[in-house]
């Protein structure tokens, strides 16, 4: 649906017409036929300038494709399909951009601007543009209009057509480089220690045989009884992983509870969801709890896959921490079953949660591990 389409004067453009009328001024008080000239095929450039363009524009659609999940500090892709319904006038020149032109649209926090071009577009054809950006911030970004402009052919008057084309993309929390290291430092710490889950593995205690498949290994064939059915057979074990592991999530800071969010905070969300991230990928069966914004998220029971984590990030992108009254106030953390670790923003509270967990704070652990380096024996 297209919304308006609209002439812009910019730069390059208003300095032209400006040169162009001085041009009839002067053309007209001095009667030269050369400045006449001049000016007639400057006003001509104008004219076509606004005619060709402004046409083509009006017959092009343009459609976001769905966008998915980003997030900060990782490229995001953005698609665009272009088509020209023009039955003989192809488009040049043209700019693919997010919005409808306003400079404080609220998506703008979090992603930068979002440009695409298209260099033509013939006539009852298709293309397609890409824009590559950087998400600036977590959050979701609620994106309204699609519009396309061009100076084509001369470069004098910027032309462009708006889309209304509303639309939604999650931008997730930042890893925690660090959070590997962080979170085999909490697991030694509290001691925790393996359990045996239901999902069927392939190094812990014995659950069964199974006809042979391609792609089984040699040393998993069981051979005694293979020699007694006459077909191969395989064993299989409950897999073995990490124990459960609770997240906390505080924001208290008793110096200046008024005080509005910050860096830090943004630093505690990027530490609870890399190590989270982490967590998951070794088959933890994660829970991320925190009183602001009453968050109990669980991870997907299906460990080790790739996706186990998106519950927990999505829900820390979606975290509102402005205008919550409740930010820097101390508040409990609940902890039921799993090893406990809290992550705090400010100064660390050992009294929010019960004896045993792990405190860790979010400035330090976004700083670079350094390596332990072991003295050369002489």
């Amino acid at each position: 649906m297209k919304a308006r389409r609209r002439y812009h004067f910019h730069g390059p453009g208003a300095l032209y017409i400006g040169v162009t009328l001085l041009m009839g001024l002067g053309a007209v008080n001095s009667q030269n036929n050369l400045l006449f000239f001049a000016f007639g095929l400057a006003l001509g450039s104008i004219l076509v300038s606004g005619f060709v363009s402004g046409m083509a524009l009006m017959n092009l659609e343009v459609r976001r494709a769905p966008t998915g999940v980003g997030r900060v500090g990782e490229p995001m892709l953005f698609v665009y399909r272009v088509y020209n319904t023009s039955r003989w006038l192809p488009a040049f020149g043209l700019v693919i951009e997010e919005g409808d032109g306003r400079r404080k649209a609220p998506w703008r926090q979090l992603l930068p601007t979002i440009q695409a071009a298209l260099v033509h577009v013939p006539s009852r054809q298709v293309r397609h543009a890409t824009a590559i950006v950087t998400p600036l911030a977590r959050g979701e970004a609620e994106l309204t209009h699609v519009r396309i402009w061009t100076t084509f052919p001369f470069g004098i008057l910027k032309k462009s057509v708006t889309f209304v084309q509303p639309g939604q993309t999650l931008i997730r929390p930042a890893l925690t480089p660090t959070a590997r290291q962080l979170l085999d430092q909490a697991l030694s710490g509290i001691g925790s220690t393996e359990r045996v889950s239901q999902r069927i593995g392939r190094d812990a205690e014995f659950y069964g045989l199974r006809e042979y498949a391609p792609g089984d290994p040699l040393r998993h064939i069981a051979w005694r009884a293979t020699a007694r059915t006459g077909e191969l057979v395989v064993r299989e074990a409950y897999a073995a992983v990490s124990a459960d592991i609770v997240i906390g999530l505080s924001f208290a800071d008793a110096e200046a509870p008024d005080a509005p969010p910050d860096e830090s905070d943004e630093r505690a969300i990027s530490v609870a969801a890399g190590m989270a991230d982490v967590a998951c990928r070794r088959g933890a069966r994660v829970l991320l709890i925190s009183p602001v914004g009453h968050l109990r998220v669980e991870s997907r029971t299906n460990g080790t896959e790739s996706n186990a984590a998106d519950p927990i990030e999505d829900a820390l992108a979606r975290l509102a921490l402005e205008g919550n009254s409740s930010l820097r106030k101390p508040q409990s953390v609940n902890h039921e079953g799993g090893s406990l670790i809290v992550i705090h923003s400010k100064s660390i509270d050992p009294s929010i949660a019960p004896p045993g967990a792990l405190h860790i704070s979010a400035d330090r652990a976004v700083a670079p591990v350094r390596p332990v380096v072991a003295p050369v024996s002489s």
